[in-house]
Formats: structure tokens, sequence, C-alpha cells
């Protein structure tokens, strides 16, 4: 259960010292700097997203977001923040007008050369927070749907070795996920992991040992999510670029209720093969057993100079909590992206369930850049079976962009996706889809200028939810 010492106001405090931590990091380092302010019109026609057979109202909502963007690079660690508050405005609903603030932070510290690390995050950003409801793809819109999502993680560790090609790391990893609403409960928490790796007689052949012990507390629960994993596992490269690894082990959970077991446990192993051709291409599968039944695996990458492309598949435990940071993670990795960008993915959309669950999630996406165009596409299926509450989720979509460079500092995006989100009792069925037209340019070399089209669209197979939003958008961004 989550500590009084992290109620949700001590814990804001203590996220506005952490975002400025990459600074402190950073310090004495080679530093990059970046101020924004833009201001943004936008008309709506449908505010808030009301049904085909309720009254639509078209607002004015006027956007003021300042930003800051600072990265650091120094001998002892590399850090990150990307930061920015929209304020928004809006002209006939002014009880809808408030302020939402975003954050990308990251660091990675050596605190002693070579033996102690420390890795840290801190995210905030506005969620949706339950599948059956208005899922209202952008800021915009007037919805209780939506909720801001704090997340913060801190992991220190150590490397030590122990010997000729032998190593030893001992990780603390403790993290935080906090809701702005009460409709999900805040989670707190801890894992530490010991892992011991090395050559077996020559390089040709790898060894490891692990042992993790976790916590996940709720704040709407007494009782913690606890489990121990321990595992051994072998690696024989049988060609320079092929190689196969098995692992065996034994985990045990505690504080979940599953089918015909108090405290599920049992014994776990995997088998898998690697083809490594080149350092673009990678190529992984695995088949194993856990308590709860067969896991499968792959991953699939493609790298060249103007292309990639990716394919993932993965079966494993996981947990509300754990899909928060696997987001907060995806944005951290391409931290060049947008903060105000809309979020064309509900993919990770919290579900209503807080305990653990089985996921089954396939990935596959592809990009390619040419002189003056840019393409993406992407697609994604995921099932959530909640074993001890008979509840199944099944959330997928695919996403494609398309931009061109057709005059210089000139440039026209196309985008548009569409996704699935549904469980099998039939309490939620919903399709969203959306299509956008963006002509971005640069006015001077600091001044940016958008002009947006863009329609969003529900269907609700139960009796309310549907919706169709269409927004006019007009935007400078100044960057000093």
């Amino acid at each position: 259960m989550l500590s009084p010492l992290f109620s949700k106001q001590r814990y804001a405090a203590a996220l506005g010292v952490f975002s400025i931590f990459p600074t402190v990091v950073a310090y004495a380092a080679d530093w990059e700097v970046v101020r924004s302010i833009s201001a943004a019109e936008t008309y709506t026609d449908n505010v808030r997203l009301a049904s085909d057979n309720e009254d639509k109202q078209s607002d004015l909502v006027t956007q003021i977001e300042p930003g800051i963007v600072v990265k650091g690079t120094g001998r002892h660690g590399v850090a990150s923040l990307n930061y920015s508050a929209q304020g928004r405005i809006y002209k006939e609903q002014e009880s809808s007008n408030r302020v939402d603030h975003r954050l990308l932070s990251s660091a990675k510290v050596v605190l002693l050369p070579k033996h102690v690390f420390l890795d840290a995050t801190g995210t905030i950003s506005q969620e949706l927070i339950s599948p059956n409801g208005q899922l209202a793809l952008q800021n915009i819109a007037s919805t209780e749907n939506k909720s801001t999502v704090t997340t913060a993680s801190i992991s220190p560790y150590l490397l030590m070795p122990l010997g000729n090609n032998t190593r030893a790391e001992l990780r603390y990893k403790h993290g935080e996920v906090i809701y702005e609403k009460e409709t999900l409960a805040d989670a707190q928490s801890d894992e530490g992991t010991m892992a011991i790796n090395g050559d077996l007689f020559s390089e040709q052949m790898l060894w490891s040992l692990l042992y993790q012990n976790s916590r996940i507390g709720y704040a709407n629960s007494d009782i913690d999510q606890i489990s121990q994993i321990a595992s051994a596992g072998l690696r024989y490269s049988i060609t320079s670029t092929v190689s196969g690894y098995g692992e065996v082990g034994y985990e045990e959970r505690g504080g979940i209720n599953w089918p015909g077991q108090d405290s599920p446990s049992g014994k776990t192993w995997k088998l898998g093969m690697a083809w490594n051709p080149s350092e673009t291409t990678t190529l992984e599968a695995d088949y194993g057993r856990r308590f709860f039944g067969v896991t499968k695996g792959l991953k699939l990458t493609y790298t060249a100079p103007h292309s990639s492309w990716h394919a993932t598949y993965l079966e494993e435990l996981s947990t509300q909590q754990q899909l928060q940071f696997e987001r907060a993670n995806a944005a951290l990795r391409s931290d060049s992206a947008n903060l105000s960008a809309p979020q064309e993915s509900i993919q990770f959309v919290a579900s209503t369930v807080a305990n653990v669950f089985v996921r089954k999630s396939a990935t596959l996406g592809y990009n390619v850049k040419t002189a003056k165009t840019e393409t993406g596409l992407g697609a994604f299926h995921e099932k959530r079976d909640f074993e001890d509450e008979s509840k199944e989720e099944t959330v997928r979509g695919i996403t494609a962009s398309w931009g061109w460079v057709f005059l210089p500092r000139t440039k026209l995006m196309l985008s548009g996706g569409w996704q699935q989100a549904m469980d099998k009792a039939e309490t939620f069925h919903n399709m969203v889809h959306y299509h956008e037209i963006a002509l971005t340019r640069e006015i001077r070399p600091k001044l940016q200028g958008a002009l947006i089209s863009r329609r969003n669209q529900q269907n609700n197979a139960m009796d309310d939810g549907s919706y169709v939003e269409t927004l006019l958008t007009a935007k400078l961004t100044y960057l000093f």
C-alpha cells in the first residue's frame, strides 16, 4: 500500500525537484538549451464530444504553451529535460479552462567510475483513463475521460568484476505512478535484482544467474503484489551469426488471485534462437512455459540508411503500472518528439482492472525517409486476460503518416489511424479513427507556423459514446 509520505501534494513537490535534477547532473557539461513559446487558435465543432442525437456545441479555444528543452552531456553522465505547460482558454466553455503540464526527464549518472551508476526518469502526461467512454484523441475536447498521469523512477546499481570475464550487477529500482483523478489507483513499486554473468571455457558459451524480488502496492488495496524469480541461463554461439539459448528457473507470486492457486508459483523454462547476420539485422524467437501457461516471443529488426522496420510479439504477465511505464519509456526514447503533438495511439489505455494480467502483444512498424519525404506505417494487436476476474480486453489498430517537403522550409503532412477496443463481456466496444492534414512552414529561422485540419470519429457499439469532431487550428511557435 502507498506510504502516507507519498501523498499527491508532497509527490508533486518532489517531482518539481526531480524535474531539475538533470540540470544538476549535467553541471559543467556540454549544454543544449532551446526555449519556445507557441500560440494557437483552434475551432472545434463538438467541444464536448456529443453524439449525433445530442446537441453539439462548438467553441474557439486559445492555447498558450511555453516550453523548454535542456540536454547536457558531461564526464559523469547525460541528462535531458523536455517540459511544456499548455494553457487552454475556452470562449464558451469557461469552466473547462485549465493548464496541463507535460514533462519528459531522464538522467544516467556515473557516481563512481566503472562501478556505481544511477538511472532516473520522470514524466507528466495526459492519458485516457478508461476504454469505456469518450476516447478523446487530443486535449482540446472537454471530457472527463482523461487524467494527468505522473511517473517517476530511480534506479541505482553497482557493477562488480568477480574474476576473468565474470561480472555481477546489483540493482534497486523504485517506481511511482500517480493519477490526478481517483478513477485509477496510484501505485508504488520496489524491485531488487542480482545478476551474475560470464563465459564458460570460451566466449562461445555464456552463462547467467538472476534473482529478482519485487513488490507493487496500490492505494486502494491493503495487499501488495509480490513476486520472486530465480533463473539460470546458457547461451551458445553455433556460428558467427547464429546462437541458441536456454533458461530454467522458478517463480512465486503473492497478493494475487489465480484460478486454483492461492499463491501462484511454478517452474519456468525458455528455449530460443537468435540470428544476427549484420549489425543492422536481428531475429530472435523463443518458446517457453510459466505457471500461467505457454509463452512465445519474437523480435525482428532491420535498419538501413534511409529505412527501418520491426516486428515483435510477446506473452508475459503485466500490470497497469507496467503499461504506464512502457508508455513513458517509449516517449523518452523519442525525446525529440514534440510534446504538444496529438496522442495518435490509445494502445496503452489503462485497464479498469488494476490486477496482474496475461498480456499478448504484437507490433509491426515501417519507416522510410528520402530527401523530401517521410513515410511511417504501424500496426498493433494486444490482448489482456484478467484471470482472477474472468475478464478479457482486446486493443488493435493501425497508424500511417506521410510528409513531403514540397517547397523550401514548407512541409505537408498527412496522417491517419484506426483503433478498436473491446472486452469479452461486451461492456464496451469502441472504434476510433482520425485523419489529419497539416501544413507547416518556417517563416523565419526561429519562427514556425502551422495550419492543421483534423477529423476525429468514435463509433460505440453500446448505446452512447459515438461522436464526430472536426478541428481547425492555426499555430505559431517561436524558438529562442
